[in-house]
């Protein structure tokens, strides 16, 4: 990638032009007329891929069909079964996993079908909470991909999370009902906690969190009702009242084990024995958000605990700790424990969360809502931070797979988990974010298309057991793919089966098969040459009539130059790249206009191009010929069916024909010939030019905000990362002048998501723009949105935390947090937009999201805490700049 200058220009008067804006706000009520902004929640996961039936086609033979011309086209498939369907004239066939496009293209060509197509699933529509905080001040669950998990399951009340904490607020009404004891114990059974290490605390002789007896003196906090609220809460989709939040599994029930006192501290011996009690009472999952440093390591009573739930068949899961270090807390630094660390809703990391190998998966665990006790004794609801708040996360997920899967095994829980989530920072596990963000709608999805999965034939698998790679590399996905291999196909852990197999990226029994599909020279017609001509070669240029021809034509020249621009930070693979690997029916045809000179093409139904390549959190681009002649093809990623794509255009067009996104992991794109076309084509021919590996350059997304947790004035950066930079500088603008952070001549990594700026000055208003680094010497490729804050405006019971990003739009997102309920209605706040009018938009009660379209025009905001039509409180000013984004 080549650097260029950043389109990055600030100067006096544009901060002339902010300065009108940095005013002290007075008490103002919103005026009647305003128009309320949209509140907007992204989910975190896409739910747009069909999920196909593994293993079962649904074909429809024409009326007339001789039966014996039938059942060999079923045996020619190698179908394992037939059965009848209750569609008119339609059967049901079973067929190996894997292969249902391949097979069904073929059986389209057989002119005694009608048709043949995958059977797919369906499932009921999404279940959306009715609960008042889900859509305003939940935004974890739906960046975790909640929904998708709830379309399979809301969670099972014989499951059942022991929660090894402070207690439980027995009586708030979003819990009421959502716990329980454990079978056959009494309610003092579950007090383990031996004596109180704080002063002012008892021993309760119910698991009740008494931490919300010393919250007014800020010694106290009821954490256990917190973290149990995250997993069970009451909702309106399991039938719940609509009084507040919904749990993540609010179908399961907690089991509230006390072995801390009210301040938080308790001994590891009583942590031990909550869970044994856990364990011998078929609890399913353990959550500890609880931590604390032990010098010899994981003492052996607790290890030997962990290590008998374990076998039990509990899953043990526990916080990492919040002290920001690489130091190993416990327990999580135990064996057979699955820690949690903790993101920002951006994805990235906070200043607390621990960094080291205890670090499996990180959760949201910033500004989590949930369910709070005052110390006055009002039940409502408070938002907290820390690795305490993101471990109910994933034990909550647990629970559901639990639900989805009864009789599913600890060690398959985490797989389902880790090879779900969404890979952060290196490619792979590191010390950050472990395996990934959780995911658990795709966890949940997971596990249960294993459990529907049809049972494999092959128990013990070796390469030898399949003729083909593809078919090895479609068991092997079905197997829970490189991040499972239980068989140990993928021997150099590329994610690659059977490397040694004809058909496998790189093979030499590949090239040889490739080569023999050339067709031979002909009286009248030369041989098409499989590779890019070399000086004195002949070439060959595409004429294009009602049946599709190769045309020699001798020339002294070599191939033109490619005519398609490679997108930048793209590594491109041509048609004969080593890297795609072809089924037979595949034909190389020299092409001037094509990328390299030349492409592939086919028309045989089922036959197949498949792409192994190495996501990077960008996207991965096919190119082909459209054209008359052209027809229709199936797109699968790792397996899972995409869409179809119609390759058919009036006149030839090559070039870009669609992009998927490439997640950082090794994939698989195949292209399957379906053998059919669009009625004006004349042809079914399908092509592959290149494809294109783009990685994405970091710095979408950018947001700044100014911290509620920070006493110094401050403002924190935050974007979303990429692989295309080598590292980053802060651009900060202020009327002191330019200055690129973090300072020195220094640049920061290439991994990094955030950034905290406590450098400021006496300056108002200060503006920041994110410059990615690449080349040597390092220069900028691009910059992000321009954002600015301004201080000395916050007053009163303010919304905290306020932040704004563009997203290289025109359009601001805006977001804050809400102070702490103390019982009652929820806040209602009010948007001000300062600008050339300014204007005053009430905001839904309780809402800390909202967006504002700027017209392209610079905007300022602010957001008033309202008691009816008084403001008690007024955050912080924000301000966004449109059009200067360069990414």
């Amino acid at each position: 990638m080549r650097p260029h200058r950043a389109r990055f220009l600030i100067g006096p008067l544009l901060l002339a032009a902010l300065l009108p804006f940095a005013v002290v706000l007075p008490p103002v009520a919103p005026s009647n007329g305003a128009v309320a902004a949209a509140v907007a929640v992204d989910p975190a996961l896409d739910q747009s891929q069909a999920r196909i039936a593994p293993g079962r086609l649904i074909v429809k033979f024409r009326a007339g069909a001789a039966p014996d011309a039938v059942e060999r086209a079923v045996a020619l498939e190698a179908v394992e079964d037939v059965q009848a369907t209750r569609v008119s004239g339609a059967r049901a066939l079973t067929v190996p996993p894997g292969q249902e496009h391949a097979i069904a293209a073929r059986l389209r060509a057989n002119p005694d079908v009608e048709y043949a197509e995958p059977d797919y699933v369906a499932h009921r529509t999404a279940a959306v909470p009715g609960d008042p905080f889900y859509a305003a001040a939940q935004l974890d669950l739906p960046k975790v991909g909640v929904s998708a998990a709830w379309d399979v399951t809301l969670g099972s009340a014989s499951v059942t999370v022991g929660v090894l904490d402070q207690g439980i607020s027995t009586q708030h009404p979003d819990l009421i009902g959502q716990w329980t004891y454990a079978g056959g114990a009494t309610p003092g059974n579950h007090v383990l906690l031996s004596s109180p290490l704080s002063e002012g605390c008892s021993v309760p002789i119910v698991p009740e969190d008494d931490g919300w007896l010393d919250t007014l003196s800020g010694a106290g906090f009821p954490h256990g009702a917190h973290v149990s609220g995250t997993i069970a809460a009451n909702s309106t989709i399991v039938g719940g009242p609509a009084v507040g939040i919904a749990g993540m599994a609010p179908g399961v029930r907690v089991v509230p084990i006390k072995v801390l006192d009210c301040q938080g501290s308790g001994y590891f011996s009583d942590i031990a024995a909550g869970i044994s009690f856990a364990a011998s009472r078929g609890i399913r999952v353990v959550n500890m958000s609880l931590s604390g440093l032990v010098p010899s390591g994981c003492p052996p009573f607790l290890q030997q605990a962990i290590d008998n739930a374990t076998a039990a068949g509990t899953l043990v899961v526990a916080a990492v700790g919040n002290s920001g270090s690489s130091a190993v807390e416990f327990p999580a630094g135990c064996a057979n424990v699955l820690g949690v660390g903790a993101t920002t809703l951006e994805d990235g990391v906070p200043a607390f969360s621990q960094r080291n190998g205890t670090v499996d998966i990180v959760a949201p665990g910033v500004g989590i809502t949930s369910t709070y006790r005052a110390g006055n004794g009002d039940y409502g609801y408070a938002m907290s931070s820390g690795t305490s708040m993101a471990s109910p996360h994933v034990a909550a997920c647990a629970a559901l797979i639990y639900s989805a899967k009864p009789g599913i095994q600890p060690a398959a829980v985490q797989q389902h988990l880790f090879s779900t989530a969404v890979d952060l920072g290196l490619v792979g596990r590191d010390d950050t974010f472990g395996y990934g963000r959780l995911s658990c709608g795709a966890a949940v999805q997971q596990a249960v298309a294993t459990a529907a999965a049809s049972p494999s034939p092959i128990t013990n698998a070796n390469c030898s057991d399949f003729a083909t790679w593809s078919q090895a590399q479609a068991f092997f996905i079905a197997q829970g793919g490189p991040a499972a291999d239980p068989h140990g196909l993928d021997t150099n852990h590329n994610g690659i089966a059977c490397e040694s197999l004809p058909g496998a990226p790189g093979n030499t029994a590949t090239a040889t098969a490739l080569a023999q599909t050339t067709p031979t020279a002909t009286p009248g017609q030369s041989a098409t040459p499989t590779s890019p001509a070399q000086p004195g070669s002949p070439t060959a240029t595409m004429t294009v009539t009602s049946t599709p021809t190769v045309t020699p034509t001798p020339s002294n020249t070599a191939p033109p130059a490619p005519t398609a621009t490679i997108p930048p930070g793209a590594e491109r693979f041509e048609d004969n790249s080593s890297a795609i690997t072809y089924s037979a029916g595949w034909t190389q045809v020299l092409d001037a206009a094509a990328s390299a000179g030349h492409y592939r093409r086919s028309a045989q139904p089922g036959s197949t191009a498949s792409f192994s390549f190495t996501g990077s959190g960008g996207s991965v681009l096919w190119a082909a010929e459209r054209g008359p002649g052209a027809g229709r093809a199936d797109i699968s990623l790792d397996g899972a069916f995409i869409g179809t794509v119609d390759l058919y255009a009036p006149q030839v067009e090559p070039g870009f024909v669609t992009a998927f996104p490439a997640a950082p992991n090794h994939h698989t794109l195949r292209v399957t010939v379906r053998g059919d076309a669009n009625p004006a084509a004349t042809g079914a021919d399908v092509s592959v030019d290149y494809f294109d590996v783009v990685d994405v350059v970091g710095g979408r997304g950018f947001a700044i905000r100014r911290d509620i947790n920070v006493v110094l004035e401050g403002v924190v950066a935050s974007w979303l990362p990429g692989s295309a930079q080598s590292g980053y500088y802060l651009a900060r603008v202020s009327a002191a002048g330019t200055a690129l952070l973090p300072g020195g001549g220094m640049a920061l990594p290439a991994t990094a998501t955030t950034y905290a700026d406590f450098t400021l000055a006496a300056d108002g208003i200060y503006c920041y723009s994110l410059l990615p680094l690449a080349g040597a010497p390092a220069a900028p490729i691009g910059n992000s949105d321009l954002l600015c804050g301004m201080r000395g405006t916050r007053s009163g019971l303010a919304p905290g935390g306020l932040s704004v990003r563009l997203d290289q739009s025109s359009r601001a997102t805006l977001n804050w947090s809400v102070p702490i309920i103390a019982g009652g209605a929820p806040p209602s706040f009010a948007l001000i937009v300062l600008g050339p009018e300014p204007e005053v938009i009430p905001m839904p009660p309780g809402s800390v999201q909202a967006s504002h379209e700027t017209g392209g025009a610079a905007r300022c905001y602010a957001v008033l805490t309202m008691a009816g039509s008084t403001t008690i409180g007024v955050s912080d000013v924000v301000c966004a700049i449109p059009g200067l984004a360069h990414l």
